[in-house]
């Protein structure tokens, strides 16, 4: 819970002078050492996100031997590549989080089918999600997902939940904040859509701490992400689509017009400065890669380098 008068909002809404961010070398080395002791945590506890799209196998090979890896749930693919990919990367060795996707999901015999396979593969989290469908079957929301996964006859060990700091482009506050405090109960973490404003993060983790949710918090980032890479994404999952997470995220998407990916750097620098506060509990960083991996990983490890 926060302490009385403890406010984590106020720890990101101004520039610190004493850090100096944008210089091209070395500038992460005049970071005060409890700011870089955290940082170089939270670089360090990191979780990669990929699409189950074609060639998401050959793209995790970049990554650290053992590295924690999420799958999306695909709407236009639905949930088989999903769990075939996650399959194939635990194999590799990987610690994988599969999305299960509520809506993608037709009912408990699906649900059931795709729990045994995960089990078979020795994956024993994932990250239950509402998801999207035209035509969704038995389970409606993630709460219902989660539900029958526990009633299952071959649970998980551990699920996770969303969390939305900026809120959600089609659901109002209110029902998001209830649902949250509902499934949390049942989850082990929260994971974070991606919020470009830290001190607005600050804010909505302080809220929920003052709502009784003490479920560690993975926060959502993207270091690497830029607009050519996004329409090149595009081509291979749909225009359509691209266009979509444009306007679903047209501050991330500003920031991605910028050039040199300072925009990430900063916001890193402040998320852990807003994590080196115990009571918000963050656990890490979930990097949206946009199977851009090669160059997330590369953005990771210079930051890290620049730590030492």
């Amino acid at each position: 819970m926060i302490r009385r008068g403890w406010s984590v909002g106020t720890l990101c809404c101004t520039r610190p002078k004493a850090e100096p961010v944008r210089r091209q070398s070395g500038h992460l080395a005049d970071l005060p050492d409890s700011t870089k002791s955290t940082l170089r945590r939270l670089l360090t506890n990191v979780r990669y996100e990929l699409l189950p799209i074609s060639g998401g196998l050959e793209q995790a090979s970049v990554l650290p031997s053992g590295a924690e890896v999420a799958v999306t749930a695909d709407p236009e693919l639905g949930m088989a590549p999903t769990i075939d990919l996650c399959v194939d990367l635990s194999r590799r060795g990987f610690e994988v989080l599969p999305h299960l996707s509520a809506r993608l999901t037709r009912d408990r015999s699906e649900l059931a089918a795709y729990l045994q396979r995960l089990a078979e593969a020795g994956i024993k989290r994932a990250l239950v999600i509402g998801g999207v469908a035209d035509q969704p079957g038995e389970f409606l929301d993630a709460m219902a997902l989660l539900v029958a996964i526990e009633e299952s006859d071959a649970p998980l060990r551990e699920t996770g939940i969303g969390g939305y700091p900026e809120g959600h482009q089609e659901i109002p506050d209110e029902p998001i904040d209830r649902s949250l405090f509902e499934k949390a109960p049942r989850s082990a973490w929260i994971t974070t859509q991606i919020c470009m404003d830290a001190a607005q993060t600050g804010r909505w983790i302080e809220s929920q701490r003052r709502r009784g949710i003490d479920l560690p918090i993975w926060l959502g980032i993207t270091g690497v992400a830029d607009i050519t890479g996004l329409m090149s994404l595009g081509l291979r999952v749909g225009a359509g689509r691209s266009l979509q997470f444009m306007f679903e995220h047209p501050r991330l998407v500003t920031r991605m017009l910028r050039p040199g990916g300072r925009s990430a750097s900063e916001l890193v620098v402040r998320l852990a400065r807003l994590a080196a506060v115990p009571q918000t509990g963050i656990a890490g960083f979930h990097l949206f890669t946009y199977n851009q991996v090669r160059a997330a990983e590369r953005w990771r490890s210079r930051l890290l380098s620049q730590l030492e």
